[in-house]
């Protein structure tokens, strides 16, 4: 039997929850390792926000199935979990939580994890956390039997995305306050230490990204667009790892960045899609773990003669060569925009926890 729940009062126990951990945090509830777990995880945002919809969606109808997706499961107590996160749990937590869990899709359960009609341990997941926390809440969830038990458990989560924002907030703040004191010497240094680390060629995604962002800025309309390393592709209208569009919206330079070894089908394939997509140009970045042998050359300088014919200019450099150039030309940027800058591309391009702590810290020294 398919079950309702009343979104104005779903709105009121996520308030009430809020509302009694400002006064008296939370610190315990009955599947205490699974919400940490849930919340800690690697690659685990949509499994947060079905833990969250399932807690408040029990804590205000007590007959839902607490593992339901979908009013079409067959359970007795399926419910609409899709529209209930969407309208209610979203909100709340982009309004009331600092936006702790992410807001930049206003649909999170539209995401594989949260297609399913129910939660189950046969559903298809990624491997790593997001299993862990698939099999964790199949095993778990099923103990909060009743609302008051699913508000204890509620008033946990809400105590934890708190102490997580207000954790946020004092990053932010270290993080202004170290910027300021940045200068074209400090932001090399911290580029050079930057592109050692690596982290998977996103290192290098991000020195490149703050380069170009300078020299390309968005105040004259241009667009430098940072895609995720290693989703080549990923979008259609993706030319490269690194696009960079006039201010009429045209492609202006497509930059494919490697820090490892190039291989010659690579090559060919990031030239071809760069040129489908109607960009003019494309640069090639070689990390400083990518090798540029005279084989690798030769790569490269059969793509330029490939395309000069079809009017695309190809060109490759070292980061450490585009570096030189960078600093002894634009010696006078403004330093704490790099540090701004590579703050918010860490969001967009899904940096890796360990490499976010590490900018962080390393900015703490300047």
């Amino acid at each position: 039997m398919e079950q309702t729940v009343d979104q104005t009062l779903a709105m009121n126990e996520l308030l009430a929850s809020l509302r009694r951990v400002k006064n008296n945090p939370q610190p315990l509830c009955l599947i205490k390792p699974t919400i940490d777990f849930v919340l800690g995880g690697k690659n685990c945002l949509t499994y947060r926000y079905i833990l969250l919809t399932a807690l408040t969606a029990k804590a205000t109808n007590e007959s839902i199935d607490i593992l339901s997706l979908q009013a079409g499961d067959a359970s007795d107590g399926a419910y609409d979990a899709r529209s209930l996160c969407s309208r209610v749990v979203y909100k709340f937590q982009k309004d009331f939580l600092d936006d702790v869990l992410d807001g930049s899709n206003e649909d999170p359960l539209v995401n594989n994890p949260g297609r399913h009609l129910r939660l189950s341990k046969e559903n298809k997941s990624a491997g790593g956390d997001p299993k862990k926390a698939l099999y964790m809440l199949c095993d778990n969830l099923p103990q909060i039997a009743d609302s008051q038990s699913a508000r204890e458990c509620l008033d946990y989560f809400i105590t934890e995305c708190l102490l997580i924002a207000q954790t946020k907030r004092e990053k932010a703040i270290a993080f202004s306050a170290a910027i300021v004191a940045a200068d074209v010497f400090s932001t090399r240094d911290f580029m050079d230490s930057l592109l050692d680390k690596n982290y998977g060629g996103l290192a290098l995604l991000l020195v490149a990204n703050s380069l170009f962002s300078v020299t390309y800025p968005e105040r004259d309309g241009y667009k430098v667009i940072p895609h995720p390393v290693n989703q080549s592709g990923a979008s259609s209208s993706q030319m490269s790892d690194l696009d960079i569009y006039n201010p009429d919206g045209s492609p202006r330079l497509a930059i494919e960045l490697k820090d490892k070894p190039f291989t010659e089908v690579e090559v060919q394939k990031a030239a071809k899609t760069a040129y489908e997509c109607g960009a003019p140009s494309m640069l090639f970045i070689a990390g400083r773990s990518s090798s540029l042998t005279d084989e690798v050359y030769r790569y490269f300088n059969d793509a330029k003669a490939d395309y000069q014919e079809k009017g695309m200019v190809i060109g490759v450099i070292t980061i450490d060569a585009l570096l030189d150039y960078f600093f002894t030309t634009q010696y006078d940027f403004d330093a704490p925009f790099i540090f701004s800058l590579l703050e918010e591309t860490m969001v967009k391009v899904h940096a890796t926890p360990e490499a976010m702590s590490w900018v962080y810290q390393r900015i703490e020294t300047l």
